[in-house]
Order: C-alpha cells, then structure tokens, then sequence
C-alpha cells in the first residue's frame, strides 16, 4: 500500500471511530436524560401520594377533634405539637441522609466505642412505637415512619451499614474539601481587592498616606 493510500486509511478509520463514539455519546446522554426524566416523575408521584395522604390524616384528625370538649382539644394540642417536633426532626435528618440522626443515635466524641446494633435496635424500636401512624398525631407521621424503618434496614444489616458509613465519610471529606477551597478562594479574592484599595488610596494620597493611617488609628 502506498504512503497516500495509508493516510487515506488511517484518517478514514479515525473519522469512522470518532462517529461511533459521537453516536455512543449521544446514546449515553438520552438514556441519562430519560432516566432523569423518569426519576423525576417517579419523585413527583411519590410527593402527590404524601400530600393525599397528608390530606386524608388532616381531615381525619379535624373530625375527631372537633367531636372532642375543650379540655381534650386542649391535651390534644398539646400531644399534637410535640408530636410533629418529632416528626419535623426524623424528616429533615432523613433529607440529608443522616440515619443515625434519624434514629436520634449519637456517636460523643469521649465514646470511642463505635455504635453498637443493640443500640439501632433499641433507638428503632422506641422511635417506631413515637411515630407509628396509629399513635403519632402529625398529618406526615407516615412518612416519618418509613424513614424510621429504612434507617433501620440500613443500620440494622453489618453490610449495608459499613456500605453507609463509607459513603458517608466520603461525602463529608468532599464536603470539606469543598467548604476549604470556597474559604481560600474567598480570602484571595479579599486579598486582591484590598491590595487594589491599598494602591488607590497610595496613588491618590502618596506621602500623606502614612500620616492618615496614623491619625484614623487614633481616631478609632
């Protein structure tokens, strides 16, 4: 084969190569936007499913509330308040995928003794009788509830939980990755514009810029 007709070869093979892999890109980024698409209905379903059940407990619990005297509206009331204090607490635990927090289980930093599964299975067990929607009162108890059991289905199996607290540490490494280089490129961006204010303020006062130093240090 002559010189041009390898060039030929070679170009015609890496163009061919290059439309495989627009097209395998291509394929890619449908089936990602499809599975967006579908985990966001899926998502949307599921809030639609909350709020009608969110709705049927609120309705249910303003009937029997009113059928009750004042006094029992009264501790009612009061029951209700403190129940959604906990329910409140297990959902915004559980929107940041804190599952420990979920089950109220802390790690103190003097316990160097990890979390053991008697505790998981304790903690579960007396948040479960709290936020069962039988006895929680809270229109969202239902959902407070499954969160309490998917934190215990993960915390409860050795496997999944050290699956869990790996991903975790990860998450919270980025994180403060993050956070360090936001900070940096913060104090940077504060030692540029001072550096800039320096030199205009220099620029405008030259010898007398020492002296106003002096005398607003005096002043302050």
């Amino acid at each position: 084969m002559s010189p041009t007709g390898s060039t030929y070869h070679n170009h015609n093979s890496n163009s061919n190569s290059n439309k495989f892999q627009e097209m395998e890109d291509e394929l890619k980024n449908h089936s990602s936007q499809q599975q967006h698409k579908k985990e966001t209905a899926e998502a949307a379903e599921l809030e639609r499913n909350r709020e009608a059940v969110r709705e049927q407990r609120e309705r249910k619990y303003q009937a029997e509330f009113a059928k009750l005297s004042k006094e029992q509206q009264k501790k009612i009331k009061a029951v209700r308040q403190k129940d959604a204090k906990i329910v409140k607490r297990i959902l915004k635990k559980a929107a940041s995928e804190d599952l420990y927090g979920v089950l109220n289980v802390k790690q103190h930093w003097w316990n160097i003794r990890p979390i053991s599964d008697k505790q998981i299975k304790k903690a579960y067990r007396t948040l479960a009788k709290t936020v069962h929607p039988d006895k929680n009162k809270d229109s969202r108890a239902e959902e407070a509830f499954a969160e309490v059991q998917r934190a215990n289905e993960i915390l409860g199996d050795g496997k999944s939980r050290r699956e869990f607290d790996v991903t975790r540490e990860q998450l919270r490494k980025e994180r403060n990755e993050d956070i360090l280089e936001k900070s940096s490129e913060a104090v940077e961006l504060a030692s540029r514009k001072t550096r800039l204010f320096y030199g205009i303020v220099s620029t405008f006062l030259g010898p007398f810029l020492l002296p106003a130093v002096l005398l607003s240090v005096l002043i302050v």
